[in-house]
């Protein structure tokens, strides 16, 4: 393989990436209830106490479409 025919450095691969979506949760600290960003994992803190330990609530649909990014 020559030097030439190598991938480019700047090349991006066809990564599929979930939508964000606004997700309704529950401070596990204080018990507040908040909004939260869900993609891989969920993104978000209490905007009562700080704290970054939200959880789903049970049954809670997506908060309407996608998230800009």
């Amino acid at each position: 393989m020559a030097l030439t025919d190598s991938p480019s450095v700047n090349a991006v691969p066809n990564v599929v990436r979930p939508t964000p979506q606004l997700v309704r949760c529950a401070c596990v600290e204080c018990g507040t209830h908040t909004n939260a960003v869900l993609t891989f994992r969920l993104t978000g803190s209490c905007s009562n106490c700080g704290s970054f330990d939200l959880v789903p609530i049970d049954g809670a649909e997506p908060l309407g479409g996608p998230v800009a990014a």
